[in-house]
């Protein structure tokens, strides 16, 4: 069997209330991906969630987070939608 290790980097998440969120995400992922790990750990469900990275809205559940740069070290803000 071929085992292919996924690489992963660190990023920081700004969550309401001044939470802090770190985590480890695969580049190649698509958005929706880190949207459920973000829900399992802010507890605000991937409907109500609204990411920006740098004031770009990250809105595309598909695309890939490499195709938002995401990368190590950076800051994705995290609201909830009102």
């Amino acid at each position: 069997t071929i085992q292919v290790e996924v690489f992963k980097v660190p990023i920081t998440v700004n969550a309401p209330e001044g939470k802090t969120i770190e985590l480890m995400v695969d580049p190649t992922a698509p958005l929706a991906d880190l949207k459920r790990q973000l829900e399992s750990e802010s507890g605000i469900p991937v409907t109500n969630q609204n990411l920006t990275k740098e004031g770009e809205a990250l809105d595309n559940e598909n695309k890939k987070l490499e195709d938002y740069e995401v990368k190590a070290g950076t800051g994705i803000d995290l609201e909830p939608k009102i």
